[in-house]
C-alpha cells in the first residue's frame, strides 16, 4: 500500500513539473527581436521552456515570446555567435547597449533560436547561459522544438549527450567577419593596392562546370560562402582588406564567356555582385 502510493505521489509530481516546464535564472540576453535598456552582462532574466512556448522575461519587464513549433534551427557555442551576430550585423535583429559576447571569442555558452513570427519573417535570439545550466536549456529546447543543435567540430564535446548535434563545417564560417554596427559599401569592390591577393589553391573538381554570365542571377546579396560555393564553385581569387570601415573579403572568378565576376563579403555574407569583362 505504501509502495502504491509512492508510485502515484512520483507520477503526480512529474505530471504538474511537466506543466510548469523547464524555468532558468541566470541568462544573458545579447540580441534578438526587441531592443532592451538591460545590460547584456546582466544575468538577471528569465527563460521558461515548455511544449506551449519559449519565453524570454527580461529584466526590464519586456519579454520575447517563441512557438516551439515555430522554431527552425537551435545552435551553440561559436555557431550560435555567428548566426544570430549576422542577423544583428543585417539589422535583421537588434542588439542591447553593446554587441556584448559578438566582440569576445572566448568560452561562453551561447545559445541561439531561430525561428519565423506569426507573420512568417525570420527572426531569432541569441542568449548566454550560465556554466551551471547551459546543458539543461539545450536539452529543454531540443525536447520542444525537435531541432538538433548546430555546433562548430571544437564545440561539439559541450553539447550533452542524448541531444542531437549537426557539425557544421569549419568552411561554413570562413567568410565571416565581426560585426560592426555600421558599414559603408563601396561602389567599385575593388581592393586598394596595398592589398595582397590571395589565389585559391583548393582543387576544382573535373565534372564542375566553369561559371558563366548566367550564374550572376543566382547569387544574390544576403548570401553567406557556403551558398556562393555551392553556385559558383571555388573563387579564383580572394582578396582580404582590413579599413577604418570594417574587414571585406573579395572573391574573383574567371567566367567561360571571358568575363569576370567579383563578390564582395561584408559582415560573413554578400554585400555587392559585379561582373566586368576582364582585362
Amino acid at each position: 500500500m505504501k509502495m502504491r502510493f509512492l508510485t502515484i505521489l512520483l507520477l503526480c509530481t512529474s505530471v504538474i513539473a511537466y506543466g510548469l516546464g523547464n524555468s532558468f535564472d541566470n541568462i544573458r540576453y545579447n540580441g534578438g527581436s526587441i531592443a532592451t535598456s538591460v545590460d547584456p552582462k546582466d544575468w538577471g532574466n528569465h527563460l521558461t521552456v515548455n511544449s506551449d512556448e519559449i519565453l524570454l522575461a527580461l529584466k526590464d519587464g519586456q519579454s520575447i515570446h517563441i512557438d516551439p513549433r515555430r522554431v527552425i534551427g537551435l545552435s551553440y557555442g561559436q555557431e550560435a555567435h555567428r548566426r544570430v551576430g549576422t542577423m544583428i550585423a543585417l539589422g535583421i535583429l537588434v542588439a542591447p547597449l553593446a554587441l556584448f559576447g559578438l566582440l569576445h571569442k572566448t568560452r561562453l555558452h551561447f545559445v541561439g533560436i531561430e525561428y519565423t513570427d506569426s507573420s512568417g519573417k525570420k527572426a531569432g535570439v541569441l542568449l548566454q547561459a550560465h556554466k551551471n545550466n547551459y546543458r539543461a536549456v539545450l536539452m529543454a529546447l531540443r525536447s520542444v522544438t525537435g531541432a538538433p543543435v548546430a555546433v562548430a567540430e571544437e564545440d561539439r564535446k559541450y553539447v550533452p549527450t542524448g541531444v542531437e548535434a549537426e557539425v557544421v563545417s569549419p568552411k561554413e564560417t570562413e567568410a565571416s567577419a565581426t560585426p560592426t554596427q555600421s558599414s559603408t559599401i563601396p561602389s567599385q569592390p575593388t581592393p586598394p593596392p596595398s592589398t595582397t591577393p590571395v589565389t585559391s589553391n583548393s582543387p576544382v573538381a573535373p565534372a564542375t562546370p566553369t561559371p558563366t554570365a548566367r550564374d550572376y542571377d543566382k547569387v544574390e546579396i544576403g548570401m553567406d560562402a557556403p551558398q556562393v560555393r555551392r553556385i559558383m564553385g571555388e573563387p579564383d581569387s580572394i582578396y582580404k582588406t582590413k579599413t577604418e570601415q570594417g574587414a571585406s573579403t573579395t572573391w574573383e572568378y574567371k567566367l567561360a564567356d571571358g568575363k569576370k565576376m567579383t563578390i564582395m563579403f561584408k559582415q560573413a555574407v554578400v554585400n555587392s555582385v559585379q561582373i566586368a569583362k576582364s582585362q
